[in-house]
């Protein structure tokens, strides 16, 4: 059985609108998470750019695809994971967690 790659999405409701300077705090923790973990194919984030206009007030997300579950399922504990987590989880009103094997 081979393994299937892993879409890890993310979605966000902000407790209040970021700053600027907390965007890009939390843009640099995400920008490392590829070269310190293994097994991250890809990785975005950002506001969602659709025209449809139904992401129900979640204002941010991140997306990452990950090799297998198992590169998945390493991610999530690991140390440089952390301060993603944290800084979403000190901003966040809501979260969303959704994975996809693709």
């Amino acid at each position: 059985m081979t393994q299937q790659n892993v879409l890890h999405m993310v979605l966000v409701r902000w407790n209040s609108p970021l700053e600027q300077d907390e965007l890009d705090q939390l843009t640099r923790a995400v920008g490392v998470l590829p070269e310190r973990i293994p097994g991250i194919l890809s990785i975005g984030s950002g506001p969602s750019s659709s025209p449809e206009g139904m992401e129900r007030g979640f204002e941010w997300a991140l997306a990452i695809t990950f090799a297998s579950e198992t590169a998945r399922d390493e991610y999530l504990p690991h140390p440089d994971h952390e301060p993603v987590k944290d800084l979403i989880g000190k901003w966040a009103a809501e979260v969303l967690v959704y994975d996809l094997n693709v």
